[in-house]
């Protein structure tokens, strides 16, 4: 390693990043929080990094825990201010880029996403989209967030960078783009596209597909079949569920990957 690239890499362990999940109880699917958390605590390789969890206050366990004193963990109060989660989600957003606990390059992630597999920042940083968006593509509240997004860039169809999976945001990109529209502020965009076609329009990124590639596996089913199960998740890095699918068997073999099998009992 030359000299360049070891005082990069040193600067690197130096640098906390910030792993951010919104969090809204009544929308939440149990416990799923603590194994979010668990996920990120077992499975990050990242030399240094906390967690900053947004919402109303969830008094478990898991957000007290420090993991020996080497992973903090900040709950930041915030209600939900809407039912449509991209209004929600913006004012975490902003609060995520106001606060001093939360780094200035930061990751925002989910409560239903799980990581299952070790999980560098690059793997988060890489550029992901599910396709291109148009006005088929949603229905109800989200089709009305998607004419406002196309609207604000432009375009009738654009990459959808909604993906739910865990993204990396710049608190000075975001203000950047704040100022340049700030009718973002208002929600009800799909802003996580905005960003990323706003930024990294002239970027190729990896197109999604759950059979073939190696990022999500999303799980329907209370109990679904091993060896298939087997099959997927060893070559996934992340996991989510539906309702159904965030089951007692699903739990006990997050609880079982995550050394929580006390877990096991509740």
């Amino acid at each position: 390693m030359d000299a360049e690239a070891k005082d990069k890499a040193e600067a690197e362990a130096k640098t906390v990043i910030t792993v951010v999940i919104p969090y809204v109880k009544k929308f939440a699917l149990g416990n799923e929080l603590k194994y979010a958390i668990a996920s990120w605590l077992h499975l990050f390789q990242y030399p240094l990094f906390n967690i900053v969890i947004i919402g109303d206050g969830e008094e478990e366990e898991s957000l007290k825990n420090k993991e020996d004193g080497q992973v903090p963990i900040t709950l930041i109060a915030h209600a939900c201010t809407s039912d449509n989660p991209q209004v929600d989600l913006i004012e975490k957003l902003k609060l995520a880029i106001a606060v001093p606990e939360v780094s200035d390059r930061f990751i925002f992630a989910a409560d239903d996403i799980y990581l299952v597999s070790p999980v560098m920042l690059a793997d988060i940083e890489t550029l992901k989209i599910k396709g291109i968006t148009n006005e088929k593509s949603y229905t109800g509240i989200k089709a009305e967030n998607y004419k406002r997004t196309a609207k604000l860039l432009g375009m009738s169809s654009y990459p959808c960078h909604e993906i739910h999976l865990p993204v990396l945001f710049e608190k000075e990109k975001w203000i950047e783009l704040l100022e340049t529209y700030p009718q973002l502020n208002e929600g009800g965009y799909f802003f996580t596209s905005v960003y990323f076609c706003y930024f990294f329009r002239h970027f190729v990124p990896i197109v999604l597909d759950w059979d073939k590639d190696i990022y999500l596996l999303p799980v329907h089913s209370s109990h679904p079949e091993e060896q298939t199960f087997g099959k997927f998740i060893s070559r996934k890095k992340f996991l989510t569920t539906a309702k159904e699918g965030f089951s007692k068997w699903l739990r006990n073999y997050l609880a079982c990957l995550y050394n929580r099998k006390e877990w096991m009992k509740q």
